[in-house]
């Protein structure tokens, strides 16, 4: 998946979070052929990156717009409690069976890119450009 202008926020530290997660996008469609093991084990290292992604990038996208005053913060802040839910139950998935298909996780996060960044994070953004 490509990094392009339609996920840019236009706030750097935001836009470098985002970045990271492209590049384990990216990452998980690059494990998909191989060995069933190494691709539970990179799936599960990808799984334990997003778990600690989401804490971070997630604390910093909420304190950013708390600090402009966004209307709609309540309603954002739901949005990515349901996204750590479905990481959490990815996991729970990969940890049962011993072996997750990385496609799944791949088609959850090419969705997230799209609804999420390229949606919902644009309304923050495009709302601290206007001056509120």
């Amino acid at each position: 998946m490509e990094w392009t202008s339609i996920y840019k926020t236009g706030i750097d530290f935001i836009d470098d979070q985002h970045h990271e997660l492209f590049n384990a996008v990216n990452r998980i469609k690059k494990i998909s052929s191989g060995a069933k093991d190494a691709i539970a084990k990179e799936t599960w290292e990808i799984i334990e990156f997003l778990e600690e992604y989401v804490v971070k990038h997630f604390h910093d996208e909420e304190n950013y717009m708390k600090s402009i005053n966004y209307p709609h913060l309540d309603n954002h802040r739901l949005i990515h409690i349901n996204f750590i839910n479905k990481v959490g139950d990815i996991k729970i998935k990969l940890k049962e069976s011993g072996s997750y298909n990385p496609t799944q996780l791949f088609i959850t996060l090419i969705k997230w890119l799209q609804e999420h960044i390229a949606v919902e994070d644009r309304k923050y953004a495009t709302y601290q450009s206007i001056g509120k």
